[in-house]
């Protein structure tokens, strides 16, 4: 890992000594332009950045009025980037010493106002408001409290304008609604049904947009993840005795330590997992209806931008690892160009960033099983914009219609979702992780379409994307994505990491949660199915599935864990799709997951099978290279 960085790390240093430059290094000589001064990007008063570049009120559109954690956390780890020195000679340390300073001190400020944060955890958009910053608005409403706040109004004929009117939608039980925020909504739409109720429209809309404390956990631990990473920046040999350095150090690390209680509070006791949302101010959990029955949502879904933040969480503040064991994966074939099929961790987008993370650093190339995936996740994913000819990756974005922004961005066979997939509209921001995987690819890539991505560099710093339908540069910035990229194709996340796990003496930890079992095969695969006398660890290894076909035949491979595991029960199963080809010797080779939710196996069971035989199943582990404290 090491020689990687050094070698990004030199290209960088030695690019401003040449006149010769790779696409890489030009993208990201253009997208540090993002934070200079003279954009505006960085909010006065609380030196967060904002949420992007768009502010047009008449398209909806107020980009410059808010923030968002993940957004918060990767500038906090630009500017310790630029402290360390990492961005090259253009970056002053005093001055990004500085302004690190002060996003530390509104940080601490924002963690103790009980409308910004509840246990440590903060909400994860804050509306910037000229330096009074607020909460999010709630997205559900209690009819119970509706009526309480209402009661000079007849609530019950209220409720059912608003229904009709397709402002709330309401539970099947009818005691709470979610509230449909639209461009028919707000003071200036009392009109149709809603016209009897205009002289009170103010008391209506106050209660309807109640500011809500909306505790997100996978926004707080991108934020978590990025304070730790800035320490490891800070602890760069040029910095751990400087003075400033420290104080901030010292900052971060109360900032980190004040977490813990909140997120000891995330985890369900019940399921032994964390809850998705927590809705601090009404005290209730971010949830959907299954058959009218209101459920509560859990991060039982591993594989997606958290993963390695999560895995942080849970390993800084010694967490209960059943809540990374109860997260299920999901594997399926990619169609590769060469005509073979690649096996790949699914996610439910098929975005590149949920394969791949904003950022990446929790020392996966350190661990061959991580390291193969990441390589793979990279790969495809790049093979498919080579193969529709698309100037980036597909990744949750702006399209490029009117102002949509959606998740449905991806490739259509490795995501998990049935809904249609977008694939018209590749965004560059992925490509910095992918570049560390993938390096030579991505550059290829760039020096294929710099023609249209030149299209897309401004003085701010690129554009979000283009798309390939319209054949129109997709004119969004968000600080999230533009951040993303330039700390990519940095790559020194993983160094700060290390020097981070290393101070806090947590490599052994880690190395624990990524502990491969022992190595087994076996020939008698009966009734489709494979039973253990002892449970099994499969985690950080290769499967390698025999068989014979007399047909092509779909099959899905499943991994059940023994009733009484410490860890529980599952709410969904870690599953691989396999696409049986008709072949009287197939085989094919898997990697798995360094993942503690392949712990504690008790059979594999492969079906339907038809047309096919299993002839020989076998668990490979791979060695770890984790370095012990």
């Amino acid at each position: 890992m090491k020689k990687l960085l050094s070698l990004g790390l030199l290209a960088l240093v030695s690019a401003s000594c040449t006149s010769t430059k790779t696409y890489s290094e030009k993208l990201l000589d253009n997208s540090l332009k993002f934070v200079d001064e003279e954009h505006g990007m960085i909010d006065p008063y609380s030196s967060y950045p904002v949420e992007g570049w768009n502010q047009d009120p008449e398209r909806g559109l107020y980009l410059r009025n808010f923030t968002q954690l993940s957004a918060i956390g990767e500038y906090l780890e630009l500017l310790a980037n630029m402290s360390a020195g990492y961005c090259g000679d253009a970056y002053s340390q005093a001055d990004s010493l500085e302004k690190l300073d002060r996003m530390s001190n509104t940080l601490l400020t924002d963690q103790d106002n009980p409308q910004l944060a509840a246990k440590g955890l903060m909400v994860n958009f804050l509306d910037l408001g000229n330096g009074h910053r607020v909460g999010p608005l709630g997205e559900k409403i209690s009819k119970a409290k509706f009526q309480k706040n209402l009661e000079n109004i007849d609530t019950n004929k209220l409720w059912d304008v608003l229904v009709e009117a397709k402002w709330i939608k309401p539970s099947s039980d009818g005691t709470w609604a979610n509230i449909l925020r639209s461009d028919k909504y707000g003071t200036e739409h009392f009109e149709g049904v809603l016209a009897p109720y205009f002289e009170q429209r103010y008391q209506i809309m106050e209660v309807l947009d109640q500011r809500v404390v909306n505790i997100v956990f996978g926004d707080n631990v991108n934020l978590t993840a990025s304070l730790a990473k800035s320490i490891g920046a800070l602890l760069d040999p040029k910095l751990v005795d400087n003075e400033k350095a420290l104080k901030i150090r010292k900052k971060l690390d109360l900032f980190l330590r004040r977490q813990k209680v909140g997120y000891e509070s995330l985890i369900d006791p019940k399921t032994q997992s964390f809850y998705f949302a927590w809705d601090a101010t009404n005290n209730t959990y971010t949830g959907w209806e299954v058959n009218g029955v209101f459920q509560e949502a859990h991060m039982n879904s591993f594989i997606n931008e958290f993963r390695a933040p999560w895995t942080f969480v849970v390993l800084y503040y010694d967490l209960n690892p059943a809540t990374l064991a109860n997260a299920a994966f999901k594997i399926k074939p990619y169609p590769h160009s060469s005509g073979e099929d690649i096996y790949s961790l699914a996610t439910w987008d098929g975005s590149a960033f949920q394969f791949l993370g904003l950022t990446n650093f929790l020392r996966d190339q350190d661990n061959p099983a991580w390291n193969k995936l990441m390589t793979i996740a990279a790969k495809i994913h790049l093979d498919y914009s080579k193969q529709h000819q698309l100037p980036g990756l597909l990744s949750e974005s702006y399209t490029g219609n009117k102002t949509q922004y959606t998740g449905h961005v991806g490739l259509p066979s490795n995501c998990i979702s049935s809904e249609h997939r977008i694939t018209d509209a590749p965004s560059l921001y992925a490509l910095g992780v992918a570049s560390i995987y993938q390096a030579e690819k991505v550059e290829a890539l760039l020096e294929r379409h710099w023609e249209t991505i030149s299209l897309l560099l401004t003085d701010h710093g690129p554009w979000e994307g283009y798309n390939t339908t319209q054949k129109k540069v997709i004119e969004f910035q968000t600080s999230a994505h533009t951040l993303a990229l330039s700390l990519g194709l940095l790559q020194t996340g993983p160094v700060m990491m290390e020097r981070f796990l290393d101070h806090y003496e947590l490599n052994s930890k880690l190395a624990e949660f990524y502990q491969a079992g022992e190595s087994w095969q076996v020939s008698d695969f009966a009734n489709s199915e494979v039973r253990f006398s002892q449970a099994q660890n499969l985690s950080n290894g290769e499967i390698t599935v025999a068989y014979s076909s007399s047909a092509d035949e779909k099959a899905v491979l499943t991994f059940m864990r023994k009733a009484d595991s410490a860890y529980g029960r599952m709410e969904m199963n870690n599953e691989i799709y396999l696409n049986l080809k008709a072949n009287e010797s197939g085989e094919l080779n898997i990697t798995l997951p360094a993942v503690l939710s392949l712990h504690d196996i008790e059979s594999i069971q492969i079906s339907p099978l038809s047309s096919s035989k299993i002839t020989n199943i076998s668990y490979k582990a791979f060695d770890s290279v984790l370095k012990q404290d």
